[in-house]
């Protein structure tokens, strides 16, 4: 492969995913080709293939960046004292850290060719969310059951707000998420109960 510590390589690398995520926001991941990405990078297919061994690797890539950066905004708020300000900077972490791509989380919502990459999200939150649930004082397996309800749901409704079907700015939809959990696990954990 290329040396990632170069800055043409990763002027190149940001301009790959630049243009697929400008590629994804116009049609659908089957439809786009090699030549597409390396035509929208301002590359010719070689460099493509220096950097990526196929489309396929680069989706996956731009799947793990996203749910990166998501994750590490989710281990930050893991740091508060008090649960219910860790539970608002974690969903906070998500919506915010996705404003900037909306035009491809709409596309990917929408489209049922980007199941993959959805998953890769649920998976990531869970994996950020159960540790956090056992910091608490949940048992491994209840938080992992939660760590998929709440993984699963929040990216619902994560879903249904960037295709507009719940209405509103991002912080009173994230205001609404975090008050969903306070308000049933997290009270609870606080009053030293175990969820059911």
């Amino acid at each position: 492969m290329v040396n990632s510590n170069d800055k043409r390589v990763r002027r190149t690398t940001e301009n790959i995913f630049r243009a697929i995520c400008e590629l994804i926001t116009e049609r659908s991941y089957p439809e786009i080709t090699v030549t597409d990405i390396a035509r929208h990078a301002h590359i010719d297919r070689k460099t493509f293939y220096l950097h990526y061994p196929s489309k396929e690797r680069l989706f996956v890539e731009l799947a793990e960046r996203y749910a990166t950066r998501t994750v590490e905004g989710m281990r930050e708020a893991r740091k508060h004292e008090d649960i219910n300000d860790a539970a608002d900077a974690l969903i906070h972490e998500l919506f915010d850290a996705s404003e900037d791509v909306l035009a491809v989380h709409r596309r990917v919502i929408d489209d049922p060719t980007y199941t993959s990459m959805i998953r890769h999200v649920i998976a990531s939150l869970r994996a950020a969310i159960q540790p956090f649930l056992m910091q608490q004082g949940v048992a491994e397996g209840q938080a992992r059951t939660l760590a998929c309800f709440y993984a699963g749901g929040i990216v619902d409704i994560y879903a249904e707000w960037v295709d507009g079907r719940i209405a509103g700015e991002t912080e009173s939809v994230a205001r609404n998420i975090c008050r969903l959990i306070s308000d049933g696990v997290i009270t609870r954990l606080t009053n030293g109960e175990q969820p059911a």
